[in-house]
């Protein structure tokens, strides 16, 4: 299984942790602290899926932003109180993961939507 490059944004260290050590074959190339320039900063560093620590309030609109300007990436968004996410696949489908757990992650990892 090749390795899966991913940028990590706005992140709690903590929660990068358990992310991978989802057993996945993720290669975290990046972990971003700030959205600064964000879709021009992972153009260049073309990753195969984004995942994002939502601040408290925001709305997942940000995944629609980014798959627009990430064609061919997968982007996962993560709910500040981390009860839900949201995963864009590289191809235009969107699930919403409610009540996530380690095992949901993993599974919406492996298989994305298209």
């Amino acid at each position: 299984m090749r390795c899966i490059r991913t940028v990590l944004v706005t992140l709690p260290k903590l929660l990068r942790g358990v992310i991978v050590g989802l057993a996945l074959q993720i290669d975290p190339v990046a972990v971003l602290d700030t959205r600064e320039a964000l879709p021009d900063r992972l153009r260049v560093m073309a990753p195969d899926l984004v995942i994002i620590g939502l601040r408290r309030d925001e709305d997942p609109g940000i995944g629609e932003t980014l798959r627009a300007a990430l064609l061919g990436a997968a982007t996962l968004l993560l709910a500040h109180d981390r009860g839900r996410a949201w995963l864009y696949g590289r191809d235009g489908g969107r699930r919403t993961l409610d009540d996530v757990s380690a095992a949901e992650l993993r599974a919406a990892l492996v298989a994305p939507p298209d």
